[in-house]
């Protein structure tokens, strides 16, 4: 393998190590909370452990491309621009409840 397919590799195993351990103490308070060792208030906290792939993937990002890659990140989320006009169907028809 090529110095750049592993470069990529280091870089997934990376990715998901962080993940892991930004997201799971939220994941172990809220099931705390849930099962009523912790406060109920904390039962929430499982939202804040669902957005760790997006702040690994920001802390990633800006620590190879600093600003540059942040914006280029979000400016490719929210493209507007779709291509292919039939992706509007799913995306409509399968919007999380």
């Amino acid at each position: 393998m090529n110095e750049t397919g592993n470069s990529k590799i280091k870089s997934i195993i990376i990715f998901f190590v962080l993940t892991y351990i930004i997201s799971w103490p939220f994941f172990i308070i809220a099931a705390f909370a849930a099962i009523g060792i912790l406060p109920a208030e904390l039962e929430y906290m499982w939202y804040t452990g669902a957005s760790a792939p997006l702040l690994t993937a920001l802390i990633l990002i800006y620590k190879e491309k600093k600003g540059e890659g942040i914006k280029n990140l979000f400016r490719r989320g929210f493209k507007y621009k779709i291509s292919k006009k039939a992706w509007y169907i799913p995306t409509l028809f399968t919007m999380p409840i």
